[in-house]
């Protein structure tokens, strides 16, 4: 599929009377949905996610609106099938339920002003997910925690110390989490009490 390039209502310097140089979107990440092995979803630059169909190449299912800046990854939900995430150059990552049209929770450090460059869903526990920023940070949220401002956990590096982080995974049946930043370097985390 050709993403095309759609104003986007949630960006704050949006203005449609400026031609544009280009027709198509960047896409930047994708990921097919739980369940639904004809969906997929598929980030932009524009700041827009959009829901796709194997079957319509020539439109979306739905799109969806709540970044400032371009959206760098969005990853589905491995337990729950209506669930995806989004991390921006925003300095935000948020919560959606594919089937609905505004997002749920919004999640951002009080002392992060950087972009959110990565996040992933730990694939042992559905609740749990971890993000990491353009300023070296790693980050653990847990939506039964209920704390949307701050993370659970976090590894903080000192101020200029660090390269900025650009992948986080989990491994599968373990409490590991491991990062790697634009230097090349992998940080390997051993999570203890958290599942």
């Amino acid at each position: 599929m050709n993403l095309k390039r759609h104003p986007n209502p949630a960006q704050k310097e949006n203005n449609t009377n400026e031609g544009t140089n280009f027709r198509q979107a960047g896409g930047f990440s994708f990921d097919f949905i739980r369940g639904e092995p004809s969906m997929y979803l598929a980030a932009t630059d524009e700041g827009t996610v959009h829901r796709c169909s194997k079957s319509y190449a020539e439109q979306y299912l739905e799109s969806y609106y709540g970044h400032d800046g371009p959206v760098y990854k969005v990853r589905s939900n491995p337990f729950w099938s209506d669930i995806f995430l989004t991390c921006s150059a925003d300095w935000t990552s948020k919560l959606w339920n594919w089937r609905e049209e505004n997002y749920k929770y919004s999640f951002k450090s009080l002392d992060l002003f950087d972009e959110v460059l990565d996040i992933e869903w730990n694939p042992n526990c559905s609740t749990l997910f971890a993000s990491v920023c353009k300023d070296g940070r790693l980050e653990l949220w847990d939506l039964s925690k209920n704390n949307m401002l701050d993370p659970f956990a976090f590894d903080k590096p000192k101020e200029g110390a660090a390269s900025p982080k650009t992948m986080v995974r989990f491994c599968n049946g373990s409490p590991i989490v491991i990062a790697g930043d634009m230097a090349g370097d992998t940080n390997i985390y051993r999570l203890h009490g958290i599942l």
